[in-house]
C-alpha cells in the first residue's frame, strides 16, 4: 500500500490525501499543479503528472515508472534511489536537485534542462537525452550505457568518473571549456559558443593598451 503523508498540493488546490491519489489510480489528476512535503517510497507508476511541480519534496526510494512527467519542475527535492525508468519527462526542469542512484533507465528526457543535479550512481541506461543541456552537476559512477546523446549539451560537467560512454556517443554530444570527459575521450565545443582562454595577467593588458 502506498505511503503518502505531509503530501502538499499548492496553488489552487488543498491537501492531496492518500485516500484521493488512490482513488485517483492511473488517472490524470488535472488539479494538481505542485507537490511538496515526503512521499518517500510512494508509487506513482503510470501516473499522468504532466506540468507538475516538485518543489522540496522528498521522493526518496519512489516508484515513477512509466510515468507522463512532461514539462514538469524538480526544484531542490530529493529522489534518491528513485525509479524513473521509462517515464516521460520530455522538456521538463531539474534544478539543484538529489538523483543518487535513482534508475532513468529507457527514460525520455529530450530537451530536459537540468542544472547543478546529483546523479552519482544513477543509471541513464538506454535513456534518451538528446537535445538536452546539462549543466554543472555530480556524475560520479553514473552510467550512461546505451544513452542516446545527440545535441546534448554538457557544459560545466565533470564526466571524468562517469561511465558506460562511447566516444560515438560523445560525437553527438557537445560540451565547453569546463566540461570533463572521461579518460580517453574527447567531447567537441557546442556550435556557437565561444570557449574563453586563460585570461592574461593585468600588467600584460595595460601594456597592450593604446
Amino acid at each position: 500500500m502506498t505511503r503518502l503523508y505531509s503530501f502538499l498540493a499548492i496553488a489552487f488546490v488543498a491537501l492531496l490525501t492518500p485516500q484521493a491519489l488512490r482513488a485517483a489510480g492511473d488517472r490524470e489528476v488535472p488539479r494538481i499543479t505542485a507537490f511538496g512535503g515526503t512521499c518517500a517510497k510512494c508509487v506513482l507508476s503510470g501516473r499522468r503528472l504532466a506540468g507538475a511541480r516538485f518543489v522540496g519534496a522528498d521522493f526518496s526510494g519512489s516508484t515513477l515508472v512509466g510515468a507522463d512527467l512532461r514539462a514538469t519542475r524538480f526544484v531542490g527535492g530529493s529522489f534518491v534511489q528513485a525509479d524513473v525508468s521509462r517515464a516521460d519527462l520530455t522538456a521538463s526542469v531539474i534544478v539543484g536537485s538529489n538523483f543518487q542512484g535513482a534508475r532513468l533507465n529507457q527514460t525520455l528526457l529530450r530537451g530536459v534542462i537540468i542544472t547543478g543535479v546529483r546523479f552519482d550512481a544513477a543509471s541513464f541506461q538506454g535513456a534518451d537525452l538528446q537535445g538536452s543541456v546539462l549543466t554543472g552537476g555530480s556524475y560520479v559512477e553514473t552510467d550512461f550505457r546505451g544513452a542516446k546523446l545527440l545535441g546534448a549539451s554538457f557544459a560545466g560537467a565533470d564526466l571524468s568518473r562517469a561511465r558506460g560512454f562511447s566516444q560515438t556517443q560523445l560525437d553527438g554530444a557537445c560540451g565547453d571549456s569546463e566540461t570533463k570527459p572521461p579518460a580517453r575521450l574527447a567531447m567537441h565545443p557546442c556550435p556557437g559558443v565561444r570557449i574563453y582562454g586563460p585570461r592574461p595577467p593585468a600588467a600584460a593588458r595595460t601594456a597592450r593598451a593604446p
